[in-house]
């Protein structure tokens, strides 16, 4: 296990390069990195603060433009915070649907990294489909949902 005294920018892009993705600065403490699955390519934005590494998603789908697809997006995002581990639905500044990990820089080390990016790339890629019909259509219906209405089994990852 390697051990990280002071965790800097040069930590983050030695991870990258153990992890094997590659990445582009963009900033002092913000870099650029993306992945293609097998539902889509997400851009993902890394930014380094005093106390966190962010690793986000945005926007994650369009904004809902009809009051019912932001009401069943909205619902559908709870419903995923609660069973997702790592990653987390926000909204952002803008109002977008962002997909986020938050990652304390007191406990990171390479392996919570990895952790980190391979949560939000799974939960990105399995998640997409869903978020995006919830969002663009107003007889979608969440997989939290049968077509009564009634909340049905969480996921399983």
């Amino acid at each position: 296990m390697q051990v990280v005294t002071e965790v800097n920018s040069q930590t983050v892009e030695q991870f990258f390069g153990e992890y094997g993705w590659s990445f582009e600065t963009i900033g002092d403490g913000v870099w650029r990195t993306g992945f293609k699955g097998e539902n889509g390519f997400f851009t993902i934005y890394m930014r380094l603060t005093e106390n966190w590494l962010y690793m986000t998603i945005s926007p994650f789908v369009p904004q809902p433009e009809l009051e019912k697809t932001r009401v069943h997006t909205m619902e559908a995002m709870l419903h995923f915070n609660r069973e997702m581990n790592l990653a987390k639905f926000v909204l952002d500044e803008d109002e977008d649907v962002t997909l986020t990990v938050e990652l304390p820089i007191s406990a990171l080390r390479y392996e919570v990294f990895a952790e980190g990016l391979t949560a939000l790339a799974y939960y990105a890629d399995d998640i997409y489909p869903d978020m995006l019909e919830l969002a663009q259509d107003v007889n979608a219906v969440s997989r939290f949902r049968s077509l009564s209405g009634k909340t049905s089994k969480p996921m399983v990852a």
